[in-house]
């Protein structure tokens, strides 16, 4: 009876365990999936201000210092970008033309730089995310 008992706990511990280490595993999984997302849409915005982007994304890439009425701005000195206003709560966050230039802007200032090459970009922002 008492080697039931001993068991059914051991049985219910080792659960319990598996479940915490699957909840951590997709914890760390989806964070994994978040940085990389983050990574590669910099990366394309990177590609977009070097015209190593199709057009229809570069278009969506515009640089305050070139707007109008802004280039005596600080954020014209930063190297960010223009975030148009989103009129659609479902899709209008997630769309390049609003997601590319939110995710370039959140960059340290380094990033931003415009001499970097595109090799030096991609050490450089591994660093700063994978950190």
């Amino acid at each position: 009876m008492l080697y039931m008992l001993y068991d059914h706990h051991e049985r219910c511990t080792k659960s319990h365990i598996d479940s915490e280490l699957s909840t951590y595993h997709t914890q760390l999984l989806l964070r994994c999936c978040v940085i990389i997302r983050k990574y590669k849409l910099a990366l394309l915005v990177y590609k977009c201000l070097h015209g190593l982007a199709p057009k229809y994304l570069t278009t969506a890439c515009v640089l305050l210092s070139t707007l109008s009425g802004r280039p005596h701005l600080r954020s014209s000195e930063d190297n960010k970008l223009f975030v148009p206003r989103s009129f659609t709560a479902s899709l209008g966050a997630r769309a390049f033309c609003s997601s590319g230039p939110t995710s370039w802007n959140t960059l340290p200032a380094r990033l931003r730089h415009s001499s970097l090459t595109l090799e030096q970009f991609k050490c450089l922002l591994k660093a700063s995310l994978f950190v």
